[in-house]
């Protein structure tokens, strides 16, 4: 039997408005007989999760569609970024005094995962895949964001198409990796009311651009 490996985050995941049923994963299970879809997608997961052995050694996949990025890429506070790298408890209450208004605004450089890191860890990722033989990797672009997002953080566009321009010029690298974008022009029914996790009809439009591509190996 085939293995596929599927790494997100929790925009891959059920949430409320999102059954299991409706997330893409579940939907390749049900449409493709004779392939073992792995689902390794966790909440606030980054692309440092490619580091793992358990990302690709310890599961030995056929192919594998890697959909990360928006956690990377998000613009943070700058303090923000220390809470999520190290949670630590005391930085979070020293955040609500005035140095949380002085250092408050989100800066496009201010990403969780650097962009020179978020590309290493991909390429790094993509070596180990050609050593391996794995037969196909696939990317699924970082979607563009809705209304809603935007306005809670305005710089998310500009850095979803830096990080995406890493994932198309890795994809142009190694001729085994493919790179669809789903949610390049998304409309608003393709995300819940909080501008990006991922509506039924969001993960539909993902099922739909892997099918040809899985339909492919699979013959």
């Amino acid at each position: 039997m085939l293995k596929c490996l599927c790494i997100g985050s929790s925009l891959d995941l059920p949430r409320e408005g999102v059954l299991y049923s409706d997330t893409w994963i579940a939907k390749c299970r049900e449409k493709f007989f004779g392939i073992d879809f792995i689902n390794r997608s966790q909440w606030a997961q980054t692309s440092r999760i490619l580091n793992d052995p358990q990302a690709l050694e310890f599961i030995r996949p056929d192919v594998v569609v890697l959909h990360l990025g928006i956690v990377d890429c998000a613009p943070r506070r700058i303090f923000e970024n220390y809470i999520l790298r190290a949670n630590a408890l005391l930085l979070k209450m020293i955040f609500k005094y005035s140095v949380w208004k002085i250092f408050g605004g989100k800066y496009p450089s201010w990403a969780v995962v650097p962009e020179k890191k978020f590309e290493m860890n991909f390429e790094n990722y993509l070596k180990r895949c050609k050593k391996s033989g794995i037969r196909k990797v696939v990317f699924i672009s970082i979607g563009n964001p809705g209304p809603s997002m935007i306005r809670r953080n305005p710089h998310i566009a500009e850095n979803v198409d830096r990080y995406n321009s890493v994932l198309y010029r890795l994809s142009e690298k190694y001729d085994f990796v493919e790179n669809v974008m789903p949610l390049k022009n998304p409309e608003i029914i393709d995300y819940l009311p909080d501008g990006y996790h991922l509506s039924p009809c969001g993960h539909d439009k993902i099922l739909n651009s892997l099918q040809p591509i899985i339909e492919k190996i699979k013959n």
